[in-house]
């Protein structure tokens, strides 16, 4: 296993700072990654981006796949879903 982590940009300034219980990266085929942390960046600005950073354990091919982020709170209420999360080539 590796370790990978993608950066992702989404606009809202939603603060999700300590809310993330729960992180769930799955695949079109309901596999899944292993997500080890997930990271709020601090923004610079008040552009209106928020920025997270999401570390997963993966095989090589496994990270060339297309995944759907779901981020959750301690009662597994949604707090965010992004599809189509990809993560850099290893």
């Amino acid at each position: 296993m590796r370790r990978v982590a993608v950066q992702l940009e989404f606009a809202g300034r939603t603060s999700l700072h300590g809310k993330t219980a729960k992180a769930r990266l799955s695949g079109p085929h309901h596999q899944t990654v292993k997500v080890v942390e997930v990271m709020e960046v601090t923004p610079d600005s008040e552009g209106g981006v928020t920025q997270i950073i999401v570390e997963a354990e993966a095989q090589p091919l496994e990270a060339r796949g297309i995944y759907t982020l779901e981020l959750q709170d301690a009662e597994g209420t949604r707090l965010l879903v992004l599809p189509g999360v990809r993560f850099p080539s290893i």
